[in-house]
């Protein structure tokens, strides 16, 4: 369904932040609990041919102590922030992004497109791009690598993100957010800092809208 819902561009970017976050803690890369139930990382998923999806739904929230992150983290969690930091050429030595801080800015929507001929219903794509200032490459692509398989539907969740209602109904699900691409690169041509292991990747998502 597409509801209606007001501010529904802050809906869609908090809605893909708590999942994002989700995914980190029940990946053990952050300390805290979930908010939804989640499907546990840890145990395997089986594709079901018969209803073209993986079996095991979320039923667990899953809490992530300080000393449940994985020892690649080397002591330090992930930090998910809703902003881009400054380019790390351009600031002073003593302050640094903190390693393992992990930014997602507020998306881009594009134009909404008929979705049906003869229908009120539209379809509007989302772009939203992350930041990983990794404390190595080996957490950086541990980290994207899990986003890629959660964004295929193969852990923690389905390969749909829902959308909350966060003013009149932040419990609930009132729709479904389409996972189109997730891709990720690290552009050594924008690094200027050795010891900087940045990676930047892109998540793409389709929301549908009773107009």
């Amino acid at each position: 369904m597409g509801l209606y819902i007001r501010h529904r561009d802050r809906m869609v970017q908090e809605s893909v932040f708590e999942d994002l976050r989700n995914t980190l803690i029940a990946c053990r890369w952050m300390d805290g609990a979930t908010r939804a139930p989640v499907r546990d990382p840890a145990t395997p998923t089986v594709f079901n041919s018969t209803t073209g999806a993986y079996d095991n739904p979320p039923s667990n929230i899953i809490t992530t102590a300080l000393k449940d992150i994985l020892p690649l983290l080397e002591g330090t969690p992930v930090s998910l922030i809703d902003y881009f930091p400054e380019l790390e050429g351009t600031r002073p030595r003593n302050e640094k992004t903190p390693m393992n801080t992990f930014a997602m800015d507020s998306g881009q929507a594009d134009d909404p497109q008929e979705s049906e001929l003869g229908s009120r219903r539209a379809e509007q794509m989302y772009t939203f791009n992350f930041a990983f200032y990794a404390i190595s490459d080996a957490v950086a692509i541990a980290v994207m690598n899990d986003l890629r398989d959660r964004y295929s539907g193969r852990i923690v969740n389905r390969g749909a993100i829902d959308l909350y209602d966060w003013v009149n109904n932040p419990t609930t699900p009132v729709a479904s957010l389409d996972i189109e691409t997730f891709r990720y690169v690290r552009p050594d041509d924008q690094v200027t800092t050795s010891e900087v292991h940045l990676y930047f990747g892109e998540l793409s998502i389709t929301d549908f809208i009773d107009a």
